[in-house]
């Protein structure tokens, strides 16, 4: 509920009051509650020239690698943002698939609606969506 408001705060040290400390203003943005990036993404193309876009996510809570397959997830569900772009750190994004896997299919048919064809390299930013901040720290990938 304090994401976004401005609370100011006094630090006391050793031998100080509380009235003869200045205030501070800070201003919570929630930074610890994003996702954080994704990594080992990976671009293939299948026979059609789809892109198959492929990554591993990450995790903030809990990540201790317990089972040997996979880290608990951390959010309420698993879903993710992909932005298309037109150039790297290009904005805004030519296109943005989701998905609720870590993989996802740019087809032949969006990539000639986009570019007029097919699209080598092809520019992307992968977010992780979480239910409070919606998108996470990016991962930019050329590929």
């Amino acid at each position: 509920s304090d994401i976004d408001s401005l609370r100011f705060y006094k630090a006391v040290t050793i031998g100080a009051t509380i009235e003869d400390s200045g205030a501070i203003g800070f201003t919570n943005a929630s930074v610890g509650q994003k996702p954080y990036s994704v990594v080992h993404v990976a671009i293939t193309r299948d026979g059609s020239d789809n892109i198959i876009i492929t990554w591993i996510r990450r995790t903030r809570i809990g990540g201790r690698w317990r089972d040997g397959t996979d880290v608990s997830l951390g959010e309420d569900t698993e879903s993710y943002s992909i932005d298309i772009l037109s150039a790297p750190g290009a904005s805004p994004a030519t296109r943005t698939l989701t998905s609720t896997t870590e993989t996802v299919t740019y087809t032949i048919g969006d990539q000639t609606t986009d570019f007029a064809g097919a699209r080598d390299p092809v520019d992307i930013e992968i977010f992780q969506i979480s239910a409070v901040v919606v998108r996470g720290f990016k991962t930019e990938f050329t590929g």
